[in-house]
């Protein structure tokens, strides 16, 4: 029995009942192309920085500049508004504190769409 999952790690051994296993692990390297991030609070803030740690370019914004500084210093790319983190992302990561918020990063005059 046999499992292809991601990681790195090759792992073969037995199981409780004496069935032969074998995990193959392996990265696909999906390209490191920009990953837009809007909102960089509690959650945001650490996720954009783990991104960036492993070789993401992040393109980010908040509605408080100040939130802005942490991920800046590490190297992401800071705009005004989620419209131009849409213009230069190909992926984009919300992570926003409330449904209105979500409705105006998305539909608002400088929404995503």
């Amino acid at each position: 029995m046999a499992a292809v999952l991601r990681g790195s790690v090759c792992l073969v051994g037995r199981c409780r009942k004496h069935v032969d296993f074998a995990c193959v692990f392996t990265r696909s390297m999906a390209s490191k192309t920009q990953v837009g991030f809007v909102g960089l609070g509690n959650m945001g803030n650490p996720m954009a920085k783990n991104l960036l740690k492993h070789g993401y370019p992040v393109i980010a914004t908040d509605v408080f500049p100040e939130s802005c500084k942490e991920v800046q210093e590490l190297g992401a790319q800071i705009v005004d508004n989620p419209a131009e983190v849409a213009d230069k992302a190909d992926r984009i990561i919300t992570m926003l504190p409330s449904s209105p918020n979500v409705i105006d990063v998305y539909t608002g005059p400088n929404g995503i769409l």
